[in-house]
């Protein structure tokens, strides 16, 4: 198994038309930011360095921490789950049939 990281970055409109021309093989995928690019992108030599250093790639990764984020926003799922005010249509999400409160939404943060 290969941990092929993609390189994720965001970069100037102005700069990304010179770093397409040279690593455009590299590209995977790219989002339009305004007036910057989020560029997600992966050489295939870092592929043939992973394989020949036997994987030894290291990433900054907590699954402690992953795992905690996971549950807390599960226990936050469940005020909506058990709330028999809302028809309720979910896998790992909810989808609802009325609008969520305004206190609830926000521009600025996450979650």
């Amino acid at each position: 198994m290969i941990d092929a990281f993609e390189d994720i970055f965001i970069m100037d409109s102005d700069h990304y038309q010179d770093y397409e021309n040279k690593h455009v093989e590299n590209i995977k995928d790219l989002i339009e930011l305004n007036d910057h690019i989020l560029v997600k992108a992966r050489s295939k030599q870092a592929d043939i360095n992973t394989m020949l250093d036997n994987a030894s790639e290291s990433y900054n990764v907590n699954i402690a921490i992953a795992s905690s984020i996971t549950a807390y926003a599960r226990i936050l799922r469940t005020q909506y789950k058990n709330n028999t005010n809302f028809e309720l249509f979910y896998t790992d999400s909810i989808f609802i049939n009325k609008p969520l409160d305004d206190s609830l939404i926000s521009n600025t943060e996450l979650g």
